[in-house]
């Protein structure tokens, strides 16, 4: 009886793993929604967002094969919007200690550096949950490293 049970048990898991092969997902669908759209959402945070942020979200647009279409504001009024999928990517200076880090998802800092968690770099924030989609915006911010 103790081995049919792991003989099942085994089964299920192998059943669940290899229908599984589409991992990471994006529960939203914000991958498939940029490349449909054929242009990513990024909200560039503060008037003078800086250089480094303007090519992070050109190399985010072009790991794509879309055209980024920009909206610079506040990260007060930016992350909200990433939240609700209202924006694909904010782009700006962030510490790895932010409120906002359970609220969405920040990539690792866009410098070779290692900053202090309260020490403002270059990051992206995705929606939380949007794996897929942060794998993306992170390899785009490594191979420009």
């Amino acid at each position: 009886m103790l081995s049919a049970r792991i003989s099942l048990t085994a089964a299920m898991v192998f059943a669940a793993l290899a229908g599984g092969c589409d991992f990471p997902r994006d529960p939203d669908s914000t991958t498939e929604h940029v490349l449909e759209r054929g242009s990513v959402r990024v909200g560039l945070v503060g008037c003078n967002a800086g250089e480094d942020a303007r090519a992070l979200a050109g190399r985010i647009a072009a790991a794509t094969s879309a055209h980024a279409e920009i909206v610079g504001g506040l990260a007060e009024d930016l992350l909200p919007r990433v939240e609700n999928g209202e924006l694909d990517v904010v782009v700006g200076r962030f510490a790895a200690n932010s409120p906002w880090q359970g609220r969405v998802a920040f990539t690792q800092a866009s410098t070779r550096e290692d900053p202090r968690n309260d020490e403002p770099v270059v990051r992206a924030a995705v929606r939380n949950g949007e794996n897929r989609w942060l794998m993306t915006v992170e390899r785009a911010i490594r191979e420009a490293s």
